[in-house]
């Protein structure tokens, strides 16, 4: 048996659940039905932060997946589907990065009112490293992009060389105040073997809202890896 609705929220005909059914009588836009924790089938609470929108599980102030994208000898991989209004932040993976050419950089632009900004002096970074055999910190106050890796230490060409990465970009949106970012990446090279940092930056050049996200290699293009673009939903 079934059980229709006359209009979007109200159901007219109530199935009870000694019958199989819910007992409700109306719902709540955009939320779930769940069991209570007395096995009664009630309206998913608010307070929950669980909706569906647009078609997707949202958990709101989680994690919500925007977009990926596998670089197959890519110029660069771009994320503009940014929408500053649903999400607070913005966290960025990447794995299994590889460049055509031996000992280059991976680098991050970001875009404000759709431009992606290359300039020189609109970016500061710091990266404090580990190596197999040493440490050491790299970094600049007046840059024209964020290098991910440190720049002391490059990325390799080899099939086995592999760069990963995690980025949070914090605030996107607000236009008072600096754009920050920290990150924590780790590679395989061929010497030394494996290395590993944690890293901050921020872009210096306005106080826009940032609309975009932009990766490429400081000389050649990305032969291989994927990147994943999340949004941190505003609570």
């Amino acid at each position: 048996m079934s059980q229709g609705f006359a209009t979007q929220n109200s159901i007219p005909n109530p199935l009870t659940v000694a019958r199989g059914g819910t007992g409700l009588t109306t719902t709540t836009a955009n939320n779930l039905l769940y069991s209570s924790a007395t096995g009664v089938i009630a309206n998913l609470p608010t307070a929950a932060s669980m909706q569906i929108e647009a078609g997707t599980l949202a958990t709101k102030g989680g994690l919500v997946l925007i977009s990926s994208a596998q670089a197959t000898a890519s110029s660069a991989i771009d994320f503009t589907s940014i929408n500053n209004t649903v999400y607070n932040s913005y966290c960025i993976v990447g794995d299994n990065i590889i460049p055509t050419t031996d000992a280059t950089s991976l680098l991050m632009y970001i875009s404000i009112a759709g431009t992606f900004i290359g300039a020189a002096g609109n970016y500061r970074h710091q990266n404090w490293r580990y190596t197999s055999s040493a440490n050491g910190v790299s970094g600049s106050t007046a840059d024209t992009q964020i290098i991910i890796n440190s720049s002391s230490e490059t990325l390799g060409s080899s099939a086995d060389e592999v760069f990963s990465f995690k980025l949070l970009f914090f605030n996107a949106g607000q236009t008072t105040q600096k754009k920050r970012c920290n990150w924590e990446w780790s590679m395989i090279s061929s010497a030394p073997t494996t290395l590993s940092g944690v890293a901050g930056g921020m872009f210096i050049g306005s106080n826009g809202a940032v609309d975009g996200f932009r990766f490429g290699m400081s000389s050649g293009t990305i032969a291989s890896g994927i990147f994943t673009l999340y949004g941190i939903k505003n609570t």
